[in-house]
């Protein structure tokens, strides 16, 4: 059995007989909103698919095996809201676990322990309550199923091997103690917008045509579509004290939602350099910089060109006498 908190790289005990590597699948991490959202779908019909995905690809640990239902309700509590809470405690008996928090507002969270092998039937009997306004973006009650397991064989059923945090050195995986590399494991929240969180230990020491037909077989039996961009292989280090991480590609990646690559420890990014223009011609002439607009020339500067001031003045004037102003002389103005 797993250590209740598992060790950041891994346990040293352990490591020295660590296994290489493996692939692991977590969707989604939690920067991408740690759960799929499967939009407004029926519960029930979301459970079944669960639950054959559960019977024919896992074997499920029945002592991690758990549903709860988790009532929310904003500190200000409806007359509806107290009538939800009465026949929840009259079917699941006292909460088991109350807590409070803030968010937008003042929230109180109850739990209630239900069995696992009556999910279908408990959905059924939810639906049979009073509609409550959603609390922080989430439905009010809720079903929350979870479950750790071991990936089996699809066609032989038995479970493949190496699997448990024992053959990774118990090293941590999310980053709350949740689950060690090597565990797999199965959240879903079941209402009227259903989400679930998957994280699959695939004990494959690199991406092959095996792992991607065991990964095609897992696919075809989940409500949702895996992210191609959320698998990572974890190698053991030279020093054998953990597992590093590197993003590969099991499922074809998805166009609109690419990860950037990973840069070596200390390098830097690539400077993106401006293309610069060619330079332009050279003008023949005494007069070669590029004219400024009327708005910004001084009062009374003739606009430049590529003719001396003389031939302007000659041709401006209005003179033909070729006697031009005495040095120092501002030019001629025209009156309107």
């Amino acid at each position: 059995m797993r250590r209740p908190l598992p060790y950041p790289l891994g346990d040293p005990e352990m490591m020295p007989g660590a296994l290489e590597a493996l692939i692991v699948y977590e969707g989604l991490p939690v920067a991408d909103g740690g759960a799929h959202e499967l939009g407004r779908r029926d519960p029930v019909s979301v459970w079944r698919r669960l639950d054959g995905f559960l019977k024919d690809c896992a074997a499920v640990d029945e002592h991690s095996a758990t549903v709860s239902l988790q009532e929310s309700v904003t500190w200000l509590s409806s007359r509806e809201s107290r009538a939800v809470r009465r026949e929840l405690s009259a079917r699941f008996g006292r909460p088991h676990r109350a807590g409070a928090g803030w968010g937008a507002g003042h929230v109180r969270d109850h739990f209630w322990g239900a069995d696992p092998d009556d999910v279908e039937a408990t959905l059924l009997w939810l639906t049979g309550l009073p509609h409550l306004p959603d609390v922080c973006g989430s439905p009010a009650v809720f079903l929350g199923y979870e479950a750790r397991f071991r990936l089996v064989d699809l066609e032989s059923g038995r479970p493949l091997p190496d699997q448990g945090g024992r053959f990774y050195g118990e090293q941590d995986l999310d980053g709350h103690g949740l689950v060690a590399l090597g565990e797999s494991r199965l959240f879903a929240r079941l209402s009227e917008r259903p989400s679930c969180n998957l994280v699959l230990s695939l004990p494959f020491l690199d991406v092959d045509d095996e792992a991607r037909r065991f990964v095609a077989g897992l696919q075809c039996r989940l409500p949702f579509a895996l992210s191609a961009d959320d698998f990572t292989l974890w190698r053991r280090n030279d020093a054998r004290t953990g597992y590093t991480g590197t993003p590969v590609q099991v499922l074809a990646s998805s166009p609109e939602k690419r990860r950037p690559a990973r840069r070596a420890p200390g390098e830097r990014p690539a400077r993106k350099v401006p293309r610069r223009r060619p330079p332009a011609e050279q003008t023949v002439g005494k007069c070669a910089q590029k004219e400024p607009p009327a708005s910004v020339r001084p009062f009374g500067t003739p606009p430049a060109s590529c003719s001396s001031y003389d031939d302007r003045r000659a041709s401006t004037s209005g003179d033909d006498d070729g006697v031009g102003p005495p040095d120092g002389a501002r030019p001629f103005r025209r009156s309107t």
